[in-house]
């Protein structure tokens, strides 16, 4: 009955060992998509004919303004 219980079980499949990425790789792939994604914001927010710095204020500067 036991023998019958073990082979009843699914089996667990074996995934390849995937490399992990270096966290210097990580950080600078999230920079570069940062990147990207402020100058897509940039670009909408010029297409809605809403003037953009360059710089983005900091959330005090935001707040006292």
């Amino acid at each position: 009955m036991a023998k019958a219980k073990a082979k009843a079980s699914p089996k667990r499949k074996v995934t390849s060992a995937k490399k992990k990425p270096k966290l210097e790789d990580v950080i600078s792939e999230i920079k570069k998509i940062n990147e990207r994604l402020d100058k897509v914001e940039s670009d909408i927010l010029a297409l809605r004919g809403i003037a953009q710095p360059q710089t983005v204020p900091s959330q005090e500067e935001a707040g006292q303004q």
